[in-house]
């Protein structure tokens, strides 16, 4: 049995002699020549030992091919693995069932195929055996480290940039990354003022040009955006793919100005007007008149003299967001101290004598004088107890009569001139 044994390993072994990978073309038809051989010392031998030799000329004919196989396909795989049990020399025939054993084991744990690819920067690896192959306990072999390396590299700065990644049948779907401010690059804008008026210029000034604005979110073709509506705003500059840093900005809604007013008299007769601050979502208010500002919200004017007055209100928001609205105020006629322009010395008690009007009521400090025509005065009065009774130096004057007056009055704060004609009727 000996004596079987050892031809049988030495068939064997000489049948596997000259095949050292890498195998070429003709490998196989080599390989099989040499096991017709050792078959045809087997059905000698087999004669003469029995079936059970024949069993084991089998197993060892499927082993040694096993071992063939295993050995051909790890060297055909230039891109990869290492062969995870190296073909070794058969000695015995025990050497040959532990052989065998381990090989079946081997290529139904491990893949029949396996692929090392690298497709964008991501390294998979494909394969079809019919068992998961347990990655932790697998050593890969790659035959450029160089390469490795690279792709490693790549691989690192990809999924920096493409994170996360979904894989579908093995293909890799990218996902770009989200395009965020850069609070650090070079573009950059800046404005004087981030709380500004609606419809108020930006003066929004940018430190690179030939890009777009993005107002919360929305792009905009113009030379500076625009904001429409009152609130918070976020407003950048976009070049290409880089965006420059965001500015809040505050558009504060404008006030609405309006104004009534309302024609008066005051206690001398004079012409006065009433003002009342009509504003909406106003803060403060700014009147200007022909002569004087007022600052409140309603006031009195009294006008004395003919004419046509525009007056302006100017009010204004806790932003300084102002709108104005105009009107123009008219007079008909001078205020003359309501000063009677004829009267009649008669003695009927009716219109027997003259003075302004104005100046019966109240204290008022005034001077009143009357000029005949030839400039000569002939009367003079402080007190509104001592009017004209048209007498001059004692004597009457003549109906139809001319005479100038001129007086100077201080009804208020400030001292006024005034003057006009009288004219002597009905004696």
């Amino acid at each position: 049995m000996n004596n079987d044994l050892d031809n049988f390993s030495l068939g064997v072994k000489r049948a596997l002699e000259g095949i050292n990978p890498p195998v070429d073309i003709n490998a196989w038809d080599r390989f099989e020549q040499r096991l017709n051989e050792v078959e045809a010392n087997a059905q000698f031998n087999s004669s003469k030992k029995g079936n059970g030799f024949n069993s084991g000329l089998i197993s060892g004919i499927g082993v040694a091919a096993s071992i063939f196989v295993a050995s051909f396909i790890a060297q055909q795989n230039d891109t990869g693995l290492q062969a995870i049990q190296q073909p070794h020399q058969v000695e015995t025939i025990a050497e040959v069932s532990d052989m065998k054993q381990t090989v079946e084991t081997q290529s139904a744990e491990t893949a029949v195929i396996t692929v090392v690819e690298v497709d964008n920067k991501v390294l998979s690896i494909a394969s079809n055996s019919a068992k998961e192959i347990e990655t932790q306990n697998t050593s890969l072999d790659v035959s450029s480290s160089t390469e490795i390396a690279e792709n490693s590299a790549a691989i690192e700065s990809t999924s920096q940039e493409t994170i996360p990644a979904e894989t579908t049948n093995g293909n890799v779907k990218q996902t770009p990354k989200e395009v965020e401010p850069n609070n650090n690059e070079s573009i950059t804008i800046s404005i004087a003022n981030q709380t500004i008026c609606l419809g108020q210029p930006l003066g929004l000034t940018t430190s690179t040009q030939n890009g777009i604005w993005v107002v919360d979110g929305i792009q905009q073709s113009t030379d500076q955006p625009e904001l429409y509506t009152p609130g918070a705003h976020q407003i950048a500059y976009q070049v290409g793919s880089e965006i420059s840093n965001i500015i809040n900005v505050i558009v504060s809604e404008n006030p609405s100005a309006s104004f009534d007013y309302q024609l008066d008299k005051d206690q001398f007769g004079r012409p006065v007007i009433e003002f009342v601050s009509a504003s909406l979502n106003g803060y403060s208010n700014k009147w200007i008149l022909k002569s004087e500002i007022q600052t409140q919200s309603e006031f009195s004017k009294v006008y004395e003299k003919q004419g046509e007055y525009p007056v302006q209100l100017i009010t204004t928001n806790e932003n300084g967001c102002a709108d104005t609205a105009s009107k123009l105020i008219t007079i008909d006629k001078d205020y003359n101290l309501l000063a009677p322009t004829a009267f009649s010395p008669n003695g009927d008690g009716i219109n027997d004598t003259w003075m302004p009007q104005a100046l019966l009521h109240g204290d008022v400090n005034f001077r009143v004088m009357i000029f005949s025509k030839s400039g000569n005065l002939v009367f003079e009065s402080t007190s509104s107890d001592r009017p004209w009774d048209g007498m001059i130096n004692g004597k009457p004057a003549q109906v139809g009569e001319v005479f100038v007056w001129k007086a100077t009055a201080q009804l208020d704060e400030n001292t006024n001139e005034y003057g006009g004609v009288i004219t002597i009727y009905n004696r």
